[in-house]
């Protein structure tokens, strides 16, 4: 074989070799998804009302307003109630059979506008499965609803003065 055929055919092999490719990597595919559910709305259907009330003129009270029987408010010894109050209503949309958690408001304070405050605590929470609904204790319904109240504690001073007494509270709700 002479020198010419030799690079010749090592050329060829060569190129031959270049032409090859060599793969050190695999591949596969893979799947991404989501599941939409219904968006979560909560509606008050009542408000949260103490009823009306004549307060002592030297000792502090409390006016509760009770889950049970509807529209019932309960005053202290030292004060009068003359008109029921009633408890808040809410009611829930979603997703059927999730859980939901409704946060407590904590304490508020109602105001007349000009300058009178009083104090409402112990909001208490109630569905119409569970006796508490703060702290995730809501399971929606097969349809996607669940109804619950709200009660809470007012605080009434000695002498305190007339008026209409408003304040706002917050109940918010998120899927578990």
């Amino acid at each position: 074989m002479t020198r010419f055929t030799k690079t010749i055919l090592s050329s060829l092999v060569i190129l031959g070799l270049l032409g090859t490719s060599v793969t050190a990597q695999e591949t596969a595919d893979g799947t991404s998804g989501a599941e939409v559910i219904a968006p979560l709305q909560i509606m008050k259907m009542q408000d949260l009302d103490f009823g009306t009330i004549a307060p002592s003129l030297t000792t502090p009270g409390t006016v509760q307003v009770l889950r049970e029987p509807i529209n019932t408010s309960v005053c202290g010894a030292e004060l009068t109630c003359l008109a029921p109050g009633n408890r808040a209503v809410f009611n829930l949309l979603g997703e059927p059979d999730r859980f939901v958690n409704l946060s407590n408001p904590g304490s508020i304070t109602v105001s007349d506008g000009n300058g009178n405050t009083m104090l409402v605590d112990n909001f208490a929470g109630a569905g119409s499965v569970s006796n508490t609904v703060w702290g995730g204790n809501v399971k929606l319904s097969a349809s996607g609803d669940e109804g619950f109240f709200v009660v809470a504690t007012l605080h009434v001073g000695a002498s305190q003065p007339v008026g209409t007494y408003v304040g706002s509270f917050t109940v918010t709700a998120s899927y578990e």
